[in-house]
């Protein structure tokens, strides 16, 4: 056969490490495929070749992709990481999609995956060999886009498939019960035990079919927990084929799975998967109706995104829709209710902002106050006016398209601004059509439920009356998150979206430490919780009644607690939690969210609060100012990098710009 090459260019930067050494027996032994593996140094991966998108994995953590001469690249983000269900990761391509090598694929919170995960080793596996017959393995560290990860030595693939003999034999209903579905690893095991038969051999879920020999055919069922499924094959040994295969299907392909019940599970999988001619409109009442059934054990689950027990009675989060009239009452009527919608806004997010809880949110709001001055915002606006439309119908539009442009865009963390566009066009949304915002009407000693939650969502958050919430979207580096653990409210972000079908009034029991929202729980199961929080809480006073007390340990060394500042705020109270100065304090604070330096009298007031508030004879280190890179000053244009991040950034803008290190020469 005519022989051809293919160079595999590496699609993230890091450590070459052997698959042998992958501390993952399925990847360590090949099942999946042949190829090598990459300890990341940044958090996006791009495409290694030239092809087509063959496959983007509902998690969002593996990707497929075809090249032209027909090989298929596996690329596994991660080492146990389909359990984070997507949370953390953003696909930039779909199925279908042609890319080029280098084109950005998938984009992931490095941190964030490093302590959920077992490891973030990522994998790159040609999941098709038989059309491969030599490999060369690159070594050392990998440079994304640039470094010739893997030299393939290809055969032309035959064109003639195998043609199996005899009867098609149909086997048995299974239910999946892998927790999480046929991922790549029990898709690995299956088509690795598939293929010691000759038969050829089908799995299907309803009008769905796959190539049970074939790992990403396998994991583009995107078979879940409790679907319904069986196989079918064809050949000399297809009844042996069937008969082996279903009985590794049900015992979990490896994986320690708990029993099922058959008996108790409907056929879901019908409901889950409607034709063409089904599909719903995308309304929240029609989503909650094709959302699968719950679990058995009424727990669903999440990541922490920030911990503690509580148990209350589920609150959904519904958001207002108004009705909208298209045409205007004249272009000048229009644009005086835009202008007053605006100017009121404007108000309120200046409002929001002075009255916040946390830098991060003051930082939020005064950001959507600029966005409300955006001049390509407000074009679009006024030119759909301009042609007869009403402000509230125009601002929509253009709030919308500017969302839907900012999802799109590569970068996740300018694509996660796209919903501080939607919050943004919300609030003027309401303004326009309904005058005021609505009061809050959400009941008091409720856990809250919602898709997300967006900073105007989280400014309203009452730890008196808010015992806890669930997210669908986000991560435990969300800004909401983060403010969550700042008002100290438990919380669970990337929920099972099941959980937006729960009625109001039902009792649940939040442990958000583990990610654990369990439904309808047994009083005893509640009795537990309770008295791990009364530990809880003992636990705290004691730790409290002791943190004044200098930190030595057993041999007589003591210890400096210090704390991380990352504003004024963050000083009050750190004495009395143990704080016995700053270990940290990131100066950028005070140059973030303006138009222009602080003065140096500006950076000696905020300096004396937090030398002030730990007294003389303590430590207090601070850093110099940190921007550049993904921290950029308005006041201070920086020159475009092909790396900003390890380019005039810290310290090197401080020596480029001594008049803003010293502080005397506001620029």
């Amino acid at each position: 056969m005519q022989m051809n090459e293919l160079t595999l260019y590496a699609p993230i930067s890091g450590f070459i490490v052997p698959l042998e050494q992958v501390p993952d027996e399925v990847f360590a032994k090949k099942m999946v495929g042949d190829g090598i593996s990459i300890d990341p140094t940044c958090s996006t991966l791009v495409a290694p070749c030239d092809g087509t998108v063959l496959q983007v994995h509902r998690a969002r953590h593996a990707i497929t992709v075809k090249s032209p001469q027909g090989v298929e690249i596996l690329m596994h983000i991660g080492i146990d990481t389909v359990g984070l269900k997507g949370v953390g990761f953003s696909a930039h391509v779909q199925e279908g999609d042609r890319v080029k090598t280098g084109d950005t694929l998938i984009s992931f919170d490095a941190d964030f995956i490093a302590t959920q995960a077992t490891s973030l080793l990522t994998q790159i596996l040609i999941t098709n060999g038989e059309l491969v017959t030599g490999m060369q393995y690159s070594q050392g560290i990998a440079q994304v886009g640039n470094t010739a990860l893997l030299s393939l030595q290809l055969k032309e693939a035959n064109p003639k498939s195998a043609i199996s003999t005899g009867a098609t034999i149909t086997g048995p209903d299974i239910i999946i019960p892998n927790p999480q579905g046929l991922h790549a690893r029990p898709s690995a095991t299956l088509a690795g035990h598939a293929k010691h038969f000759s038969a050829s051999i089908q799995l299907h879920k309803n009008t769905q079919a796959a190539n049970a020999k074939s790992v990403v055919a396998l994991m583009g069922l995107e078979l879940e927990l409790h679907d319904r499924v069986h196989l079918t094959a064809a050949g000399d040994d297809a009844e042996q084929a069937i008969k082996t295969l279903s009985s590794f299907i049900t015992e979990g392909l490896g994986e320690d799975c708990p029993p099922v019940n058959t008996e108790a599970i409907t056929d879901s999988s019908a409901a889950k998967n409607t034709t063409p001619s089904q599909t719903p409109i995308s309304t929240s009442a029609s989503a909650i109706n094709n959302t699968p059934a719950l679990p058995l054990n009424g727990e669903l689950h999440g990541v922490c995104a920030s911990p503690g027990l509580v148990v209350g009675k589920i609150w959904q989060l519904v958001r207002t829709t108004f009705a909208i009239d298209e045409q205007g009452k004249g272009a000048q009527w229009e644009l005086n209710h835009l202008d007053k919608a605006l100017k009121q806004a404007q108000k309120d997010l200046a409002h929001l902002a002075q009255n916040a809880d946390s830098e991060a949110q003051k930082g939020i709001f005064a950001a959507h106050s600029e966005l409300l001055t955006d001049p390509e915002l407000l074009e679009h606006t006024q030119n759909h006016i301009a042609q007869g439309k009403s402000a509230a119908w125009a601002w929509q539009q253009a709030s919308e398209a500017q969302a839907i442009l900012l999802s799109q865009l590569k970068n996740a963390l300018l694509a996660a601004r796209a919903t501080d566009m939607r919050d943004l066009g919300q609030r003027v949304l309401t303004l326009l059509a309904g005058g005021e915002q609505a009061d809050d009407a959400t009941p008091d000693n409720i856990i809250l439920i919602a898709d997300d939650l967006t900073p105007s969502d989280t400014a309203k958050l009452d730890p008196k009356r808010i015992l806890g919430f669930c997210t669908a979207t986000g991560g435990a580096s969300s800004h909401v998150a983060i403010i969550a653990r700042a008002l100290n409210i438990p919380a669970i972000a990337g929920i099972d979206k099941r959980a937006l079908q729960l009625p109001n009034d039902t009792q649940v029991m939040l442990r958000a430490d583990t990610g654990l929202l369990h439904i309808a729980p047994a009083q005893e199961q509640i009795d537990t919780l309770m008295a791990e929080r009364k530990a809880d809480n003992i636990l705290n006073k004691a730790a409290l009644s002791t943190a004044q007390k200098p930190a030595t340990t057993q041999c007589g060394k003591t210890i400096e607690v210090v704390c991380n500042v990352g504003n004024v705020k963050d000083v009050n109270g750190a004495q009395a939690l143990g704080a016995e100065g700053v270990g940290l304090l990131r100066s950028e604070f005070l140059f973030m969210q303006r138009g222009n330096a602080p003065t140096e009298d500006e950076q000696t007031k905020a300096y004396t609060h937090v030398a002030n508030a730990f007294g003389k004879g303590q430590n207090i280190i601070i850093r110099t100012l940190d921007v550049g890179g993904d921290k950029p000053l308005p006041y201070l244009p920086l020159p475009k990098e092909e790396n900003p991040f390890l380019g005039v950034r810290g310290i090197r803008v401080s020596l480029a710009h001594p008049e803003v290190f010293r502080g005397s020469s506001p620029l």
